[in-house]
């Protein structure tokens, strides 16, 4: 195909007037120069097995499409994809060596639209490569849910690095996430971990320990460098007590981190 343009008719009837296909397979071919789809509503849409060559530009624009496929391509141009509504893509088995833009709303609602693991990452992929940090992150956010769905045995892993800071896309996740944990290994220090100190839940909950004790312990858990006072604990603190360090350091790194993207987006 060598510089083929599917359009509506009139710019101002294209969304009064848009042309409907059932089906267009373009699969099987060689794209060598430009091809744009504009305006156009489309139940299936194949480049299945498609070469593109890098000179080329594909153009999907303004469209509603069904189902868009690419399974299987070898893209050495550039696949730009602006103001589409879509139900579905995929990118499976192929390879990007050029570039996959996407524009305002290129893909829809993205976290609907992709559907499988491989499509986020090659998306991520040509995203970092055009240095589009906002894109990046969260396909990278997208591409670990789908992850998370297929493989069980990470799903421990997944989930907290969802919980913690939203793959990096929250530093307010974060901080929520480590003054939480704090919160949760006081308690249970509290509870479980002193001779004296205890909570004791009966109708209502009555502490045993002042509030000021509460608070220093609730310190001593947020700061990750301090680990006085440890032979206090009996042998169910200690290991709370560690724990706690090892949750809240990680709180506070996943906090800096997504913190850190955030800060690179501008």
């Amino acid at each position: 195909f060598n510089k083929i343009c599917l359009i509506a008719n009139s710019p101002t009837e294209r969304e009064a007037h848009k042309y409907k296909i059932n089906k267009l397979l373009l699969t099987n071919s060689i794209i060598a120069k430009d091809f744009g789809i504009e305006d156009a509503r489309i139940e299936t849409l194949d480049f299945s097995l498609t070469a593109i060559e890098s000179d080329s530009i594909i153009r999907i624009w303004n469209n509603t499409i069904g189902s868009m496929t690419f399974n299987g391509i070898c893209n050495r141009g550039l696949i730009h994809l602006l103001k589409n509504t879509l139900d579905e893509v995929t990118f499976l088995n192929s390879i990007n060596k050029g570039s996959i833009e996407i524009g305002e709303r290129g893909l829809g609602k993205m976290n609907k639209t992709i559907k499988d693991q491989r499509t986020a990452l090659i998306l991520k992929d040509s995203a970092m490569k055009s240095n589009n940090q906002i894109n990046a992150l969260k396909l990278r956010a997208i591409e670990f849910d789908k992850l998370k769905k297929g493989y069980n045995q990470d799903n421990f892993v997944l989930s907290l690095l969802k919980v913690s800071n939203k793959y990096d896309l929250s530093f307010v996740r974060g901080f929520i996430f480590t003054i939480g944990t704090t919160i949760l290994f006081t308690l249970l220090i509290i509870s479980f971990g002193f001779p004296n100190y205890h909570l004791i839940y009966h109708n209502e909950l009555i502490l045993s320990c002042s509030w000021v004790n509460i608070i220093d312990q609730f310190l001593n858990i947020l700061n990750v460098f301090n680990s006085q006072n440890i032979e206090e604990y009996n042998l169910k603190g200690k290991a709370l007590f560690l724990l706690s360090k090892a949750f809240v350091s990680f709180g506070i790194y996943q906090t800096i981190y997504a913190f850190y993207k955030y800060m690179r987006r501008f």
